[in-house]
């Protein structure tokens, strides 16, 4: 459920989600982690002057897992973004993700990783990006975007994981001996990617 305001130059939104009695094997290696996930989400988008929008969300994910060592998917999230008009027909967009650390995690990861075992680590990210758009009227824009993927030691957050691109970091692994010929994702990486395309609206 979601409850959205709307005046002047403020837009603000509330959104809760929970899902019941969610069996998240990856999550446990030991296949006992059953239990509910909610998710609560705060946004506000100011338009500071018609050329200056910024945007800040706040989202706390939690998960109701008998055992913390497991839990992967208890955490808090930020976004802060600027969007600034250069032009009548430019952008330049600014923005930084944050991924705080979760409780847990479920091990299984490739030999030596950090995340070889349950337990406590430190898989905070951040994700930083750069975006240009040009206009061409009001259906259609080309657009360029540059984001980087800051995983500490034990994170392993990845680009295009949304279907926006090809994830590559966790099919790299799959050759570690003892990975069981599985992949494995790496952790501790830094990602790079830059995005270009062309939005029509019709």
């Amino acid at each position: 459920m979601a409850a959205v305001y709307e005046a002047g130059p403020l837009y603000g939104i509330v959104a809760y989600e929970l899902h019941k009695d969610v069996n998240r094997v990856s999550d446990d290696a030991v296949n006992v982690a059953i239990g509910d996930e909610a998710a609560t989400k705060v946004g506000v988008q100011y338009t500071v002057t018609p050329n200056t929008i910024l945007n800040v969300i706040f989202e706390r994910m939690t998960r109701k897992n008998p055992n913390a060592d497991f839990n992967e998917r208890q955490r808090n999230g930020s976004w802060l973004a600027l969007t600034q008009k250069i032009t009548r027909q430019d952008d330049l967009n600014v923005g930084w993700a944050h991924a705080a650390k979760t409780p847990g995690q479920p091990g299984g990861g490739a030999p030596g990783q950090v995340i070889a075992n349950p337990g406590s680590v430190d898989n905070a990210s951040n994700m930083y990006t750069l975006g240009y758009k040009h206009h061409f009227d009001r259906q259609s824009n080309w657009y360029a975007v540059y984001a980087r993927q800051a995983n500490k030691a034990g994170g392993h957050y990845d680009l295009g994981a949304s279907g926006h691109g090809i994830t590559t970091d966790c099919k790299d692994a799959s050759g570690v001996a003892g990975s069981g010929g599985g992949s494995n994702c790496f952790t501790g990486e830094t990602l790079q990617a830059v995005s270009v395309g062309w939005m029509y609206t019709f």
